[in-house]
C-alpha cells in the first residue's frame, strides 16, 4: 500500500517526499482562469485565494516539474469540481495539454462529463475519479473504466464492505480511500457548499450533539483509518489519501512520516489495531 497526499505550495514538495510519501496532489488554478471565471466557478474545490492551498502559475509548475525530475515522486492535480459549465470545456481540454506539455500528465476528476471530453480529445493523460464524484454503484466502474479512468478514490461514506464488493466488479482499477484528515458528514458528490476565505467551511461547523471538538493538533484527530489497514487490503485498495490541502505544513508531513511508519509495521505483520495507542475516536470506518 502507498502513501499520497496533498500540499498547497510548491515549496512543500521535498518535505513530504522526505516524510514518505509515494505521491502527492495539489491544486492549480491559474490566474488567467480567475481573469476569465472568477472564483465562484472554480477547478477545484477549494474556492481560496488568500492561503497557500494551489499553485497559481506556470512558473510554479516549472519549479515542481524540476523538483520531481530529481525526486522522481509524481504530481497529481486536482480539477475536481462537480461540474463545469458548457463554454469552459474547451477551455480545461487546452488548460489541461498545457499541464501535459509542462509535465503533469496525473488529474485527479469529479466530473464524468470532464473524463468523457478527455477521452474524445485524445489527451494522453492518467485520469483518478474524485472522492468527489461518488461512485453510487457498480454500474458505474465499467462506465469509467470505458473512459479512460485509472483509479478511483472512494468518497468518505463508502464502507469496507461495499469497497470489497465494488472492486470485485472492477479489479482493473486502482483504488484509493482516506485514511487521515478531513473526515466529513457529508458526501462530497451531493455538497454545494464552498470552502472560501470568507465562509466558515460547513463540514467543520460543529453538529447538534456531536459533543466535544477534538484538539486539531492531534495525531487523526479529524479523521482516521489506522485500524481498518487490514480491511482496506483485504478490499483491493492500494492507495491511502493524507488530505491536507491548505493545512499546516508541519501537520501533514507529521502525518505522512507517522503513517509511513505505521504502514511499514502493518506491513511487516504488527496487527493494525494495536499500532495506534491514543485513538482519536473519530474513525473513517467504524468496526
Amino acid at each position: 500500500m502507498k502513501i499520497t497526499a496533498g500540499f498547497g505550495c510548491a515549496d512543500d514538495y521535498d518535505r513530504l517526499c522526505d516524510a514518505g510519501a509515494d505521491e502527492l496532489f495539489c491544486g492549480y488554478v491559474p490566474v488567467t482562469w480567475l481573469a476569465e471565471y472568477g472564483n465562484i466557478l472554480p477547478l477545484n474545490r477549494r474556492e481560496v485565494l488568500f492561503v497557500d492551498m494551489q499553485l497559481s502559475a506556470p512558473s510554479e509548475l516549472r519549479r515542481l516539474r524540476q523538483r520531481m525530475d530529481v525526486r522522481g515522486v509524481p504530481v497529481a492535480l486536482t480539477f475536481n469540481s462537480l461540474y463545469y459549465t458548457p463554454a469552459q470545456y474547451s477551455r480545461l481540454l487546452e488548460l489541461l495539454a498545457d499541464c501535459v506539455e509542462l509535465g503533469f500528465d496525473r488529474f485527479i476528476i469529479a466530473d464524468p462529463v470532464l473524463a468523457l471530453h478527455i477521452k474524445r480529445a485524445g489527451l494522453r493523460c492518467h485520469i483518478y475519479m474524485s472522492g468527489e464524484c461518488g461512485e453510487i454503484n457498480r454500474y458505474t466502474l465499467p462506465l469509467y473504466a470505458d473512459w479512460g479512468v485509472e483509479r478511483l478514490i472512494f468518497h468518505r461514506q463508502v464502507t469496507l464492505r461495499d469497497m470489497a464488493s465494488l472492486t470485485r466488479r472492477a479489479p482493473d482499477l486502482e483504488y484509493e480511500a482516506f485514511i487521515l484528515n478531513e473526515r466529513c458528514r457529508f458526501t462530497g458528490a451531493f455538497c454545494q457548499s464552498l470552502h472560501c476565505d470568507e465562509l466558515a467551511h460547513i463540514c467543520r461547523l460543529q453538529c447538534e450533539g456531536g459533543g466535544d471538538s477534538p484538539n486539531p493538533d492531534d495525531f487523526g484527530a479529524s479523521g482516521c483509518g489506522i485500524c481498518a489497514l487490514g480491511e482496506l487490503r483485504d478490499a483491493g485498495v492500494t492507495w491511502l489519501k493524507v488530505v491536507g490541502r491548505g493545512a499546516h505544513i508541519e501537520q501533514i508531513e507529521r502525518d505522512v512520516r507517522v503513517l509511513r511508519g505505521l504502514l511499514d509495521r502493518f506491513e511487516a505483520g504488527e496487527n493494525p489495531r494495536t499500532l495506534v495507542k491514543e485513538c482519536s475516536n473519530n474513525c473513517y470506518y467504524r468496526m
